[in-house]
C-alpha cells in the first residue's frame, strides 16, 4: 500500500510538468492532432508514473506532510519516533528509572525557508509541515553526566525531502533540506 502523507498531489504536479516539457520538445503545435510520436511520449510517461510515484522520496518520508493546517500529531507521528518511545517505555518498565540526558520537544512545524545540502537558503512551497525535534534547553549542560566531562545539549539535523523554489529553473522542484530531528548530548573529557 502506498503511504500518502498529503504530498501525492505535489508529486503528480511535478511529474505532469515533466510530461509537458517532453511535449514542448515536439516540433508540432499543440492545436494540431498529436502525432504518433507524441502519443508514444504521452503513453510512455503516463505508464512510468506509477513506478516514479512509488520511488519518490516525499511519499515514504514520515517527517514531512502537506496539509492546509497542522497535521494531527498522533495520526502522523514518524515511525522512528514511535519506535523510540516504545523502546524507552520498555526500558523504563524494566529499570524503573528513565531520565532523558537532554530533554527535547517534537512537533509539526511549517516553514517558509530551508537550507539545502549545498548550504543554499531556499523558499519552500506553502503548506509543507516538517516533524521537528528541538532541545528544551539547547547549549545547556546535559543531565546525569559525570562532572569529569564537559557536556552540552545540541540539536542535530537530518536531510528531509521538500518542495523548494528553484531560482535557476524558476519553478518548484524537489530537493533535500536540513531539519532538526533530535537533541543529543555532546561530551568532552575535562
Amino acid at each position: 500500500m502506498l503511504h500518502d502523507n498529503g504530498m501525492l498531489h505535489l508529486v503528480l504536479h511535478d511529474l505532469a510538468k515533466q510530461l509537458l516539457r517532453e511535449l514542448d520538445k515536439q516540433e508540432h503545435e499543440m492545436d494540431v492532432k498529436l502525432s504518433q510520436r507524441q502519443r508514444d511520449v504521452v503513453m510512455d510517461n503516463v505508464n512510468q508514473f506509477y513506478g516514479k510515484i512509488l520511488k519518490h522520496p516525499a511519499l515514504s518520508n514520515d517527517r514531512i506532510a502537506f496539509a492546509h493546517r497542522k497535521p494531527d500529531f498522533h495520526k502522523y507521528v514518524p515511525s522512528s519516533q514511535l519506535e523510540l518511545e516504545s523502546r524507552n517505555h520498555k526500558l523504563s518498565k524494566r529499570s524503573g528509572l528513565m531520565d532523558e540526558v537532554c530533554r527535547s520537544h517534537a512537533n509539526w512545524e511549517t516553514r517558509t525557508e530551508g537550507e539545502t545540502r549545498e548550504r543554499r537558503v531556499v523558499r519552500l512551497f506553502e503548506g509543507q509541515f516538517f516533524y521537528v525535534t528541538t532541545c528544551v534547553q539547547s547549549n545547556e549542560s546535559c543531565d546525569h553526566i559525570s562532572s569529569r566531562y564537559s557536556s552540552q545539549c545540541r540539536e542535530r539535523s537530518s536531510w528531509t525531502i521538500a518542495f523548494i523554489w528553484d531560482e535557476t529553473a524558476e519553478e518548484y522542484t524537489w530537493d533535500w533540506i536540513s531539519v532538526n530531528t533530535c537533541c543529543s548530548c555532546a561530551t568532552e573529557l575535562l
